[in-house]
This record gives C-alpha cells, structure tokens and sequence, in this order.
C-alpha cells in the first residue's frame, strides 16, 4: 500500500512519509482513547490479507465513529493509517523494537505506540503469512533451467566478429488444471548485456523477497 504524497525515493529511506496527511493522521491517532485503540487495530489487523476487503461495515463504522467520538473522514484517516503502518511493518517483516523506533520518529505518542507494537508482536506471524499466500496465486511455477552458451558469427564479411550468447531454457509447470498438470518449456536468447541487464532484475526481486523472511 501507498501512503498519498509519498514518493518513490522518500519511501526507500523510512518506512513511514513525513507527508502532511501522515502527520494528520498520526495526531488523530494521537487524540483516539488509549484503551480503544488496541481493539480497534486488532480488528484492522485481523483484515490485512492483499484483498482490499472493507474492515467494518457501513453501520459499524458510524458506531465507531460515536464510540472514538471522532467524525467519518477522521476515522477513515485513522484506519487508513492503520492498514498502512501494518501492510509497511509486514513488506519490511520489522522487529517489533524496530516498528516502535519508526513510529516514534513520526510524532505518535508512547501509548499509541504501545498499542500499535502490541498488536503487531502478537498478530506479525500470521500477517505476514496471510500476505504472503494471497500474492502466491500464479498456476504457473518454475520447475527447472537449463542453459549453455552460443556464439554467432557477425554476417559482415569484412569484419567476421563472433558474438557470444546465452540461451537460456525455463522449464514451467502449469498447474491451471491440478488433474493433469503440464509442463512447457520457453527458450530465450541473452547477449552479454542482456544478461546483465535480466540478472539484475532478479537480484532486486530477490532483496524484494529477503524483506519477507
């Protein structure tokens, strides 16, 4: 999830955007009773699975609203603060020490702290799994690779250059029928560069997955 106002570059140095929304936000947070703020993120919590489904009904939330004493558009900043902090928490898989420092630097008082870190110690394993799960949707899987090497000769007569290549072979499963699972193969042709270029894609996919462990 992205938080508005936060840009690219500012959301690969801090987990939480300095944005005026956010601050916004964090003091309403701030202004929510200590004792029904837990009860609250534990439901929130509860509704982070990548689907985007509603947290409270329509009618819940007018009672919320009463029971926090805080108006409709203050509550949705409340709850959007909240889905946010625990989708980031969760893509960067942060200690809880690590989670209660971040939110600290964003102004947010040490009770609103402390109940966010609470929920986040006791509800991080299954998050983090339930995320994981719902994104692992694809019927097709790598099954194996094979490779070896080429070398073209250039068609230019007056200068016979050789070109190395790599031709890559994926070996993939199809599981979109689970009764009779098939199994294609796909080749593919790198130059040097192109090679580079692919592998460090997989490696920044790879730093991707490491956050999740």
């Amino acid at each position: 999830a992205e938080y508005m106002g936060e840009s690219r570059s500012r959301r690969l140095l801090v987990m939480f955007p300095a944005t005026k929304r956010f601050k916004e936000a964090v003091a309403i947070v701030n202004s929510t009773t200590e004792q029904k703020l837990p009860l609250v993120l534990a439901r929130v919590i509860a509704k982070i699975d990548g689907k985007n489904e509603r947290i409270f009904t329509p009618n819940e939330e007018a009672q919320l609203s009463n029971l926090l004493s805080l108006s409709v558009s203050s509550l949705a900043a409340l709850l959007e603060l909240a889905c946010f902090v625990f989708e980031r928490a969760a893509f960067h898989n942060v200690a809880v020490n690590k989670l209660a420092t971040e939110l600290q630097n964003t102004g947010m008082d040490e009770p609103r702290v402390a109940a966010f870190v609470s929920v986040w110690k006791e509800h991080r394993v299954n998050v983090i799994t339930r995320l994981r799960d719902s994104t692992n949707t694809s019927p097709h899987t790598l099954a194996s690779t094979d490779w070896r090497l080429d070398l073209q000769i250039s068609q230019n007569t007056l200068c016979r250059l050789k070109l190395p290549t790599a031709i890559v072979e994926f070996h993939i499963d199809d599981h979109t029928y689970p009764q009779k699972p098939q199994r294609d193969s796909v080749a593919v042709e790198f130059s040097q560069d192109e090679l580079y270029a692919f592998l460090g894609r997989l490696e920044k996919i790879q730093e991707q997955l490491d956050t999740l462990r």
